[in-house]
């Protein structure tokens, strides 16, 4: 199994790698729900009918919370380092897994369409150069580690066992 970070080590993960993986989803989920988890991952057209937007955002930021050790209050507003980069990593995971636009993120964190926007830039930025950016990394592989848990239990619930 893949034990290396999904951002620091991805040009030398190879095919076979893949395969591993998918290999491992298999014998722990069975074809069909490995088959829907993978054609959510790969769908760029909307959220499965399982998870809503809100839902997302909710999860999202309870678990920014617990990972930064930020305040509700102050998420949208405070400078300091942390808030900020929590507010990166919640927008950008919402666009990726989630597939809203800037404009559907806005509404749902209560920000203009280009603040939403802005944050995903930044955080798109750090995630290209991730030697420089440790300090926003790892908690970000966290919070999109938990994400993923999160999506594949809801696909699990979705998809009873026969």
């Amino acid at each position: 199994m893949i034990t290396q970070s999904l951002h620091t080590s991805r040009f030398q993960q190879s095919y076979t790698d893949v395969q591993a993986e998918v290999n491992v989803l298999l014998a722990k989920f069975g074809l069909p729900r490995t088959l829907k988890m993978l054609r959510f991952l790969s769908d760029d057209k909307e959220l499965p009918s399982v998870l809503s937007a809100a839902q997302l955002k909710d999860f999202l930021l309870s678990q920014c919370l617990r990972i930064y050790g930020i305040s509700e209050e102050d998420f949208l507003h405070n400078q300091t380092n942390d808030y900020r980069y929590a507010r990166m990593a919640c927008m950008h995971l919402l666009r990726d897994y989630g597939k809203l636009s800037h404009r559907h993120i806005g509404q749902l964190m209560g920000i203009t369409r280009r603040s939403a926007g802005y944050f995903i830039l930044q955080s798109e930025t750090k995630l290209r150069q991730p030697q420089f950016h440790q300090a926003y990394i790892r908690p970000y592989e966290a919070l999109e580690f938990q994400l993923i848990q999160f999506i594949s239990t809801k696909i699990k619930e979705q998809c009873p066992k026969k």
